[in-house]
């Protein structure tokens, strides 16, 4: 079954979502509490995993670790933590946690050598390769930079040294509610012995189904549940149906 999982990303504080990684396209959801609230929420309402995003972090803004180090202790739930998880001890200080795996773009592309030891210490469920693509194409650096690497490449790659988990989030879709890129994820779902979590432009439970048929593992959704487009409970409920 196909896990569903809720977003909280974090920017100066406060719970937001941004489209298509433009913080001038910013929705703020502190209408739905502060962000252990928000967090609180999703466990509460059945998320096995809630996924946590550091913008600040990401885009060398500042961080908001404290928020999420307060989260991960108070909420009775497993966490993938992402955004500016650029070195060794950041990540390691994370996966004291038992309840905890992180989220590693621009390391794996611009250190691989720290991601595998990372690897090789904590394990393939504890380490998620994030690939965020536009036009095929990788993108690093709180998306601002692209690679000339393609997800297909870096898949290959990344899959032959022992990463088995990857989120692949289409940029071009994030926070659009214009639905998934179901082409490109059904031929990166197609490839042996990886695990799919995918992300970017969910709108619909339909949208749900479409990545479960092509085989994703799991889905992060952002905007559709806090724009109240189908609740938490009906996109886990559509799952055990399926």
């Amino acid at each position: 079954m196909m896990e569903v999982i809720p977003a909280v990303d974090l920017m100066d504080g406060k719970v937001v979502r941004l489209q298509k990684g433009k913080a001038s396209k910013q929705c703020n959801y502190s209408h739905w509490g502060t962000p252990i609230e928000a967090a609180a929420r999703w466990a509460d309402n059945g998320a096995e995993t809630v996924h946590i995003i550091d913008l600040d972090a990401a885009t060398g803004r500042g961080h908001n670790r404290d928020i999420i180090k307060e989260i991960i202790e108070e909420i009775d739930c497993k966490f993938q933590i992402g955004g500016g998880i650029r070195s060794r001890d950041i990540a390691s200080e994370l996966l004291q946690n038992d309840n905890c795996r992180i989220m590693l773009g621009s390391m794996i592309i611009g250190n691989l050598d720290e991601a595998t030891v990372l690897l090789r210490e904590y394990g393939p469920d504890s380490i998620v390769a994030a690939l965020d693509y536009q036009q095929e194409c990788v993108c690093i650096d709180g998306w601002r930079v692209e690679t000339d690497t393609t997800v297909l490449e870096a898949m290959d790659y990344l899959s032959k040294i022992g990463f088995e988990w990857f989120l692949l989030t289409a940029i071009d879709r994030d926070g659009t509610l214009e639905g998934p890129d179901i082409a490109e994820l059904a031929t990166f779902c197609s490839q042996d012995d990886v695990n799919i979590m995918a992300a970017g432009g969910v709108s619909s439970v339909k949208d749900l189904s479409s990545l479960s048929r092509i085989g994703a593992n799991a889905v992060v959704v952002g905007k559709a549940l806090y724009e109240k487009r189908f609740s938490l409970q009906e996109a886990i409920s559509a799952q055990e149906v399926q």
